[in-house]
């Protein structure tokens, strides 16, 4: 079911709701109470289905979805060397390594659609830098060289300022759980080994597409002299003062991250006292011989307002600790990733991984339960907040409905 769907089912029933709960503490007869409460279920009942049939009528699009896992092909490595390439290219490539590598990288895609995909289209959007050089005949041009120019019919290349489309839609078909592995020819080491982002895309006639974002990081694959190495053996190690200064920009990052999740809860059991004790005042109000409704009203949007604000400085808080965690973890894995794995490793924790500790000599494995994956806590937040809202728009109606049959009386 569509969104919109959901969101106006969700009006309904809550109309039908506060309709029902009107009709019932009417001062009518209790017979009229009942026939009327019938009638209005039963128009409640008769928007609901026609709904239902219409979001049946107009079914939810199928989204495409992939597994992207990529390596390199360590035996597949192409050599260049700097004296026969032209003199644009020699200044191009003036900052390499000689001689001047290209490895295929390898895109493992995998259908998790759970369905098959008619006519699918894949699509790579490659930045330009990492293109190799190729000899034409008797000139270099440079390239991405790849797989998917074994079919030429359904090729598309389109190149913008500084990224390039490859994109061939010639399969007729992919069932669910397949995988098809697409290589792309590209430089990796430029002497810098920063990391690079490739768009992936997948696209097809019975589904909508998606794109994703994959990570190239030279220095997890890349290969010298024959071996696989990690990268930080061959690019300068971080010195002594270094180190010392990441050391103190991580423990002041952890402070930081710290002290705002002990505000932000601070603030988030103040918020519940005060909401606690609007909603101790609205049921004096509403429960006492000499109801003023003025007050009941009031407080109702009052509290609602409360809401909303409480609701948008929870929202800072758990921003600010993500942003503060993500400054350590930074710092974790650029410097300090040999002894200090706490931030990098609680991530892959919190997203249901297992993670491995050495204690007494031996390998543990740890995982976070399904239960506690699910129950997070800027989830369980929100949506106390939300129960406040509910609850304070329900003493807000109750409130005009006693108003509107005093002055009907």
């Amino acid at each position: 079911m569509k969104t919109k769907y959901i969101f106006i089912v969700a009006i309904l029933i809550f109309m039908a709701i506060a309709f029902e709960y009107y009709v019932i503490v009417s001062p009518l007869g209790s017979d009229t109470r009942i026939g009327n409460a019938i009638q209005s279920a039963a128009v409640f009942v008769a928007l609901l289905a026609a709904t239902i049939a219409l979001s049946a009528a107009d079914p939810k699009a199928q989204k495409v979805k992939v597994k992207i896992e990529q390596n390199i092909d360590p035996n597949n490595i192409g050599f260049y060397y700097k004296s026969e390439l032209p003199n644009d290219l020699q200044t191009k490539y003036e900052g390499f390594p000689y001689p001047i590598k290209s490895h295929k990288v390898h895109f493992k895609i995998t259908n998790t659609s759970g369905f098959t995909l008619k006519k699918p289209t894949l699509t790579f959007r490659l930045p330009l830098e990492k293109q190799h050089p190729q000899k034409v005949g008797e000139k270099y041009v440079l390239s991405f060289n790849s797989n998917l120019f074994n079919s030429q019919t359904e090729l598309r290349l389109l190149e913008f300022a500084d990224t390039l489309l490859l994109s061939n839609s010639n399969l007729p078909f992919w069932n669910n759980d397949d995988n098809i592995t697409i290589w792309i020819r590209m430089l990796l080491n430029d002497g810098k080994f920063e990391p690079f982002m490739v768009d992936v895309s997948v696209n097809c006639e019975n589904a909508e597409g998606v794109t994703k974002l994959v990570r190239i990081d030279p220095k997890h694959f890349y290969r010298l002299e024959d071996r696989m190495v990690d990268a930080e053996s061959i690019t300068q190690q971080p010195d002594e003062t270094t180190i010392e200064h990441a050391r103190v920009g991580y423990q002041v990052a952890v402070s930081l991250w710290t002290s705002e999740s002990e505000q932000t809860w601070a603030r988030f059991n103040v918020m519940i006292v005060a909401n606690s004790i609007i909603l101790a005042i609205i049921g004096l109000v509403v429960t006492s011989e000499h109801a003023m409704l003025s007050i009941s009203f009031v407080m109702s949007i009052v509290g609602i307002i409360m809401c909303i604000m409480w609701l948008f400085i929870t929202k800072r808080g758990f921003d600010y600790q993500d942003y503060y965690v993500n400054s350590a973890r930074e710092l974790e894995e650029r410097f300090l990733r040999h002894v200090i794995k706490t931030a990098s490793r609680g991530s892959i924790f919190a997203d249901g991984q297992s993670v491995t500790f050495e204690l007494d000599g031996k390998t543990t494995k740890f995982q976070m339960s399904r239960c506690s994956r699910i129950a997070r806590a800027r989830f369980i937040s929100i949506v106390v907040i939300f129960l406040f809202i509910i609850v304070y728009v329900l003493a807000l109606l109750q409130s005009i409905w006693i108003y509107l049959t005093v002055c009907y009386k």
